[in-house]
């Protein structure tokens, strides 16, 4: 997530006199962190980690994040070593971890995903299709476009994996936030993964038991 927090307090704005919001938000740098929960304290649902979300393949609790320094207040931080010439060793989870640890079932509520995180967002889409989650993700966005300036390669496969997976992502990043009109599609388009997920939910629900 971002420091300032805007995209959580947009979602809080729009759905929480409507919607009963559990609102979970990373942050893997150590300097920021503090920053984020200050920031968001006045916004009632929210859960701040002090962690990077990593894929499958990562092993062991921690991991190098690259700090692109400057005056980006950490909005270019990365896992990947091209992104920063200083680093730390911060906490790493995977999402599916971190979800399955706190309780969050997606057969009882609808979910949706907005990651910003300059390119790690293949390795969480990875966990995701590697635990079977993703059918149970009701709206993904984000820009997700870090992976091509990192690695045109690795860029194709992650598109290629989107495609065979039905994943399709909406834009929701700071620059999105200045346009009225901007605002209105996405928030137009969350309300929508949001209805699919209830009625998702209430399928899950006349499922017999077996």
């Amino acid at each position: 997530m971002h420091k300032e927090g805007l995209q959580i307090r947009w979602i809080h704005e729009w759905f929480s006199t409507r919607y009963d919001l559990e609102i979970l938000g990373f942050e893997a740098g150590s300097e920021h962190i503090a920053d984020a929960r200050s920031e968001l304290a006045d916004v009632q649902g929210v859960q701040l980690d002090h962690v990077a979300l990593v894929g499958p393949d990562h092993i062991g609790d921690e991991v190098e994040l690259y700090q692109s320094g400057g005056q980006s207040r950490g909005k270019g931080d990365s896992l990947f070593s091209t992104r920063g010439q200083r680093s730390e060793t911060v906490p790493a989870r995977r999402l599916s971890k971190v979800l399955a640890d706190r309780g969050c079932s997606s057969d009882t509520m609808p979910v949706i995903l907005r990651m910003n995180i300059e390119g790690a967002e293949q390795f969480v889409i990875q966990d995701l299709l590697d635990t079977g989650l993703t059918a149970s993700i009701d709206g993904y966005y984000g820009m997700w476009d870090d992976v091509s300036k990192i690695d045109p390669k690795a860029d194709k496969r992650f598109r290629r994996l989107l495609r065979a997976n039905g994943i399709t992502n909406v834009t929701f990043n700071d620059r999105d936030l200045p346009y009225r009109l901007r605002r209105f599609a996405i928030r137009t388009d969350i309300e929508t993964s949001i209805r699919s997920g209830l009625v998702r939910v209430r399928n899950a629900d006349r499922r017999p038991i077996s």
